[in-house]
């Protein structure tokens, strides 16, 4: 069964959501680019791969998972 390298993980999306409420959707952009091609592993993309760091954790989203 294949597998995605990338998923649209919580914190990441958290990340996303702050700068594009200051005006700066490159995150989105960027994070759409990553996920238009999540099962062919590209150069420089490590941190779409990793799970959150203990200060990234997303302890509430808005679905509440």
């Amino acid at each position: 069964e294949l597998m995605p390298l990338y998923i649209p993980r919580n914190h990441l999306i958290e990340e996303l959501i702050k700068h594009a409420y200051e005006g700066d959707f490159s995150y989105f952009h960027k994070m759409k680019e990553v996920l238009s091609l999540p099962f062919e592993e590209r150069e420089g993309l490590d941190k779409y791969q990793r799970p959150p760091s203990e200060n990234e954790i997303v302890p509430y989203t808005f679905c509440g998972t």
